[in-house]
């Protein structure tokens, strides 16, 4: 009988779990839909209706066009969706726990949650900082620049950790700003600064020397090794402290920005149901570069997408958190 329950588990199909359906977690069930009939059971588990397309948001800018979204139901998930969202993660049972009350056996898991906001390392920043990593920022942007005229005033776009969802996303808002004001014959009333806590947040040579360029061309300042500290409010005007970060990683104190409005790219971290013994300091899962199998398991738990960490040797920084 123990042989006869061996044969049984040998040719059980095996329970793959996706956690997520947005691009990373699409490019699994892509992959994985290669797979002989009754080779493997796929359940990609995701509560929203659509995903985002994130890189989109910035064209509510000035109302140049609509977001775009993917329905789940036409997305590559579709044949594995299960609408739910997770509680919680076992993976000493290798279970997933849904909120609806399922649980989930699975012989493979694959994190592709995704990575959520987190305001509260810096004090001040969730009060008087907008959060644009996350869909809604462009109203409050075009309003800002409506209202210049009279006194100048000052747009900080500000990354306050690193590494962060959508490396481009905080230069192109500035781009977006200082566009908008000089269509509208305000640029002279607006100082525009880019601040980043590290030497350069993203690519490698020819990446920094474009974009610092076209800032450089567009009047815009650029800080880096800017340490967002905190944030408060001073007669109505927002005052954000920095540190400035030295070449071995020590802070001292830096000069002061006074803003009248912060588009902040918040700290970024794994979704609370992701077990604590997976994640690194920062909040995300490390995992092997050439395979995202998570480094704290042995093979059975993989994570891909924003939610993961790994750094790409060729230029010693962090895998940038863009999706699949």
């Amino acid at each position: 009988s123990r042989r006869r329950a061996l044969e049984r588990e040998l040719m059980a199909p095996l329970k793959i779990v996706i956690v997520g359906a947005g691009w990373g977690g699409q490019g699994c069930c892509q992959a994985l839909a290669a797979l002989d009939a009754g080779e493997a059971e796929i359940v990609c588990v995701d509560g929203k209706e659509a995903v985002d397309v994130g890189a989109t948001w910035q064209f509510e800018i000035g109302k140049r066009a609509a977001p775009l979204a993917v329905p789940l139901e036409q997305s590559r998930a579709a044949p594995y969706l299960r609408r739910d969202t997770v509680e919680s993660v076992d993976t000493a049972a290798k279970t997933v726990r849904l909120a609806g009350g399922a649980s989930l056996p699975y012989d493979k898991l694959v994190l592709a949650c995704g990575a959520v906001s987190d305001p509260s390392p810096i004090p001040g920043l969730e009060e008087h900082a907008l959060d644009v990593s996350v869909k809604g920022f462009a109203a409050p942007i075009d309003a800002f620049v409506a209202g210049l005229g009279g006194a100048p005033k000052t747009c900080l776009v500000v990354v306050a950790k690193t590494p962060y969802k959508c490396p481009p996303l905080p230069f192109e808002i500035a781009f977006c700003v200082e566009e908008l004001a000089r269509k509208q014959g305000s640029r002279g009333n607006v100082k525009i600064i880019v601040a980043v806590p590290v030497p350069w947040p993203f690519g490698g040579p020819k990446a920094k020397a474009a974009f610092t360029e076209a800032m450089a061309a567009k009047g815009i300042e650029f800080r880096a090794n800017a340490q967002l500290a905190s944030i408060s409010d001073d007669a109505g005007r927002t005052v954000c402290a920095f540190s400035d970060v030295g070449e071995n990683g020590a802070t001292t104190p830096g000069s002061d920005i006074v803003a009248d409005i912060v588009l902040a790219v918040y700290p970024h971290r794994a979704p609370d149901f992701v077990p604590k013994h997976l994640l690194n300091p920062k909040g995300s899962v490390p995992v092997d570069l050439r395979t995202n199998a998570v480094k704290a398991l042995g093979g059975d738990v993989y994570s891909v997408g924003d939610c993961c960490a790994a750094v790409l040797p060729s230029v010693g920084m962090p895998v940038p958190k863009a999706g699949e």
